[in-house]
This record gives structure tokens, C-alpha cells and sequence, in this order.
């Protein structure tokens, strides 16, 4: 199911200049509409989502394929098409660094109290379920190129809204 839950329903005047992709990771999909509240209260937009949405095991190795020939990547990729995940679009003023900040670091027991991944992730031995995946890339000029390619990965360009194809665009 693809949703535009606002989409093409804002004045243009109200889009914001930049999107980003998040995934809610199967282990917390019952946790989806509180995870999706913290991302709206802090003033990010959720224009296009897919839910619910079992990524295929070529799909996740293919997302996730700078992890290959890591320890953990087998385990990444068996937990991610372990069920159900919401696939995301999220849309507002420095979107890509908001959500990371509002994601948290990427260890749950490391992230900031009241971040999404303190919240609702957590570490089960080497293997860390973490909740909550967004494109993001610490270097500023790549974190755009990863969110293009993310968003590409699960969206069709015929799925988004015409503002939102014109910010995939401008990535």
C-alpha cells in the first residue's frame, strides 16, 4: 500500500526543500504509529509511506550492501525480511540531519534518552535491533547521493507526489 498521506494536499508554498528515507524495521512495527507521532511532533512531514512492506532478502542485501563481508550482515539482512516494515519518505526544512537526530545513535543503549532507537530498539547480544533505519551519510555531499539511491530502492517514480519527485530530483 503506497499512502500520500498529505502529498499534493499542501500549498506549494508549505513544501519543505529536502526528503529523506525511514524504515521501520520489522521487530518494531507494532511500534509504527508511535515512531511516525515523534517524527510528526517534531515537525517532519510523512508524505508518501508503504506499509506494511516485507523487503525481500535481494532487496536488503542490495540496500544494505556496504555492510557486505561484515559480521553482522547475515543477521541485518535475515531481521530485516523478517516481516513487516514501514517504508517512509519524510519531508522538512534539513530533513536528512533531523531524522538522524531524532533516530539516534545507531546502538540503542548509546542513543540519546528519547530518541527513537532508545525507545524502541534494542541489543541482543552482537546482533542490534535498533528499530529504525533513515538514509544518512556523516559527510554532508554524500548523505544526499545515499538518500537518492535509498529512495530509489523502494519508490517508484510514478508512487510519489510531483513535489516530491522534484526534491528526488534535485538530490
Amino acid at each position: 500500500m503506497v499512502d500520500h498521506q498529505l502529498g499534493t494536499t499542501l500549498p506549494q508554498e508549505l513544501y519543505a526543500d529536502e526528503i529523506t528515507l525511514g524504515i521501520v524495521k520489522p521487530h518494531a512495527y507494532s511500534h509504527r504509529m508511535a515512531i511516525e507521532n515523534m517524527i510528526t511532533k517534531s515537525g517532519l512531514l510523512i508524505p508518501v509511506r508503504k506499509f506494511p512492506y516485507t523487503i525481500s532478502p535481494s532487496l536488503a542485501r542490495l540496500h544494505y550492501e556496504e555492510h557486505h563481508g561484515k559480521y553482522f550482515y547475515e543477521a541485518l539482512v535475515e531481521m530485516m525480511t523478517s516481516g513487516p516494515s514501514e517504508i517512509m519518505i519524510v519531508e522538512g526544512e534539513n530533513a536528512i540531519q533531523r531524522l538522524a537526530d531524532l533516530s539516534g545513535e545507531t546502538d540503542p543503549r548509546s542513543a540519546a534518552t528519547g530518541t527513537i532507537r532508545h525507545r524502541f530498539g534494542q541489543k541482543d547480544g552482537q546482533i542490534m535491533y535498533n528499530a529504525f533505519h533513515r538514509s544518512f551519510d556523516p559527510d554532508p555531499s554524500k548523505a544526499r547521493r545515499a538518500v537518492k539511491r535509498e529512495i530509489t530502492l523502494y519508490f517508484d517514480r510514478e508512487e510519489l507526489p510531483p513535489h516530491i519527485a522534484e526534491l528526488l530530483d534535485a538530490l
